[in-house]
């Protein structure tokens, strides 16, 4: 269970920055995050923050509020 990491601050920091130097590897411009459904929820907002860019969440229709862009 991945939640367990959130009691331990210093664990919880280090998961963070792993997945940004692994995002920072590709040497590329990040316009996004897009965390899909509830997992891609809890890190992407988080990530999105420290790139200093949007976070965009993906869900099932009819699951998130406000204006929605629909992709079939």
């Amino acid at each position: 269970d991945i939640l367990g990491i959130f009691s331990d601050p210093t664990a919880h920091r280090a998961l963070i920055d792993l997945i940004l130097t692994r995002i920072r590897k590709f040497d590329t411009k990040i316009d996004a995050v897009v965390g899909l459904e509830a997992r891609g929820f809890i890190f992407g907002p988080q990530i999105a923050l420290e790139l200093q860019v949007p976070f965009l969440p993906v869900r099932k229709h009819g699951k998130l509020p406000g204006k929605l862009v629909k992709v079939d």
